[in-house]
C-alpha cells in the first residue's frame, strides 16, 4: 500500500513538472475550408431544349406563369473534406428579391452535365433536404451534414414547389460569377488548434538605432494574416503592421532613432488578425541598452539649461558692461594724443607765417619788399 502511494505520488510530480516547463499554447476553435461547385446550371420549362450551362447565374422559381418553372442544379466533390469535420453547409450568394420566396432543396442522384442538362433531359429530383425562406438579397447556407455520410460528392436541385406558386423567381450567384466570394460553396467546418509561436526577438536580444531586424515565428491552424506590435513592459508602443502583413513567418522591422526606444523591457506581440484569442508574446528584449536614455538626456539637458541660464545671462551682461567702459575709456586718449602730435604742425605753422610777414617789409624803413628781393630799395639794407 505504501509502494502504491509512492508511485501515485511520484507520477503526479513527473507530471507537474512536465506541465510546468512546457507551456500549452494555442486554443481550440472551428475552423472552415470550402470547395466551389464543381458543375452548376438551370433549366427553364419555357424553352425545354436551352442548355444554359457556363452563365454567371442560375434561377429558381417561376418565370411569372405556372408553365415556366425554372430550375437550378448544382454538384459539389469532397475533395477539401476534412478528417474531423463536424459540420457541412452549402453557400449561395441570392439576389434580386422582389418578393418573399420559399425555396426547397433536393438531392440529385443522377448523374448530369453543366453544358448539355436542359428540362428535357433532367435528372429527376430525390430527397428533400430543407426549405429556405428568401426575403432579401443576400448570403444564404443550408446544412447537408445529415447528407454526407457514405458519399464522394453531392449533387443538388433548388427549386420552388407548386404547392408554395409565386409569379416570381431569385437569381442565384453561379460559379462564373466575376466576385469568388459570391461563387457557391460547400462550407466544411472542423475543430483545429490553432497557435502562434514567437522565435525571434528572443531573451538578451539587443535591438540598436538605424539598423533592421527580423522578428519570425512559426503557426499552426488556419491562420491566414497577422497583426505584429511592440510593447514595452504591458504598454503598446505601437502597431509595427498598419493593419496586418501575411501569415509568411517573417517580417523586418527598422529601428528609428526618432522613435526614442530605450529600455530592456521591450517585447513583440503578434496576433491572427481574424481572431484576437490566438496570439503570442516574444522574450523580453533591449533596444538602445548601453547609451544614454534619449529621454532622460533631453529632460537633464532641460533640467541643466534651467540652473544655469541665470548665470549666463549674468556673465553676458557684466562682459558686455566691461566692453562699453574699456571703449569709453579709450576715447579721451586717442583725443589727447592727437592734440599733442599736432601742437609742433600748428606752431611750425605760425612761426613760418610770421616769418614770412617779416620779410615782407624791410625791418629798417618798413618798405614793402617785393618777392626775390636780397636788400631794400630805399634804404638798402641788407636782407
Amino acid at each position: 500500500m505504501r509502494n502504491k502511494k509512492t508511485v501515485f505520488f511520484g507520477m503526479l510530480i513527473v507530471f507537474g513538472l512536465i506541465f510546468s516547463i512546457i507551456p500549452i499554447k494555442g486554443i481550440t476553435r472551428d475552423a472552415t475550408i470550402s470547395t466551389v461547385a464543381e458543375k452548376d446550371s438551370y433549366v427553364s420549362e419555357l424553352n425545354p431544349t436551352s442548355n444554359y450551362g457556363g452563365q454567371d447565374w442560375l434561377k429558381a422559381g417561376f418565370g411569372y406563369t405556372k408553365s415556366n418553372e425554372l430550375k437550378s442544379y448544382l454538384y459539389f466533390n469532397f475533395t477539401d473534406k476534412p478528417v474531423d469535420w463536424t459540420k457541412s453547409e452549402i453557400f449561395f450568394d441570392i439576389w434580386s428579391i422582389e418578393q418573399t420566396i420559399n425555396l426547397t432543396f433536393c438531392l440529385i442522384n443522377e448523374s448530369w452535365n453543366e453544358y448539355n442538362i436542359t428540362w428535357q433531359n433532367k435528372p429527376q429530383k430525390e430527397e428533400i433536404i430543407t426549405n429556405l425562406i428568401v426575403g432579401q438579397s443576400g448570403s444564404y447556407k443550408i446544412d447537408v451534414s445529415e447528407y454526407i455520410e457514405g458519399r464522394n460528392n453531392i449533387s443538388i436541385c433548388a427549386y420552388v414547389d407548386i404547392s408554395n406558386y409565386i409569379s416570381d423567381y431569385v437569381i442565384i450567384s453561379s460559379r462564373e460569377d466575376y466576385s469568388y466570394s459570391d461563387h457557391p460553396k460547400l462550407i466544411w467546418t472542423y475543430s483545429e488548434i490553432a497557435e502562434i509561436a514567437i522565435k525571434s526577438p528572443k531573451e538578451n536580444d539587443k535591438w540598436e538605432d538605424f539598423n533592421d531586424y527580423s522578428i519570425r515565428w512559426s503557426s499552426k491552424g488556419s491562420i491566414e494574416k497577422v497583426k505584429i506590435q511592440l510593447f514595452k513592459g504591458n504598454s503598446l508602443v505601437e502597431d509595427i503592421t498598419y493593419s496586418y502583413t501575411d501569415n509568411n513567418g517573417e517580417y523586418d522591422f527598422y529601428v528609428w532613432s526618432s522613435k526614442d526606444y530605450y529600455g530592456t523591457d521591450y517585447r513583440i506581440k503578434i496576433a491572427d488578425h481574424d481572431d484576437s484569442r490566438v496570439y503570442d508574446y516574444s522574450d523580453y528584449f533591449s533596444i538602445n541598452v548601453g547609451g544614454n536614455d534619449p529621454t532622460t538626456t533631453f529632460l537633464g539637458g532641460l533640467i541643466l539649461l534651467w540652473i544655469f541660464l541665470p548665470v549666463i545671462i549674468i556673465v553676458g551682461f557684466i562682459a558686455i558692461v566691461i566692453v562699453l567702459i574699456k571703449k569709453r575709456q579709450s576715447k579721451p586718449e586717442q583725443l589727447s594724443r592727437s592734440s599733442f602730435e599736432n601742437q609742433p604742425k600748428q606752431a611750425s605753422t605760425q612761426r613760418s607765417e610770421q616769418i614770412k610777414e617779416i620779410i615782407a617789409f624791410c625791418p629798417n624803413c618798413g618798405r614793402k619788399l617785393n618777392e626775390g628781393e636780397n636788400f631794400c630799395m630805399k634804404c638798402g639794407y641788407e636782407l
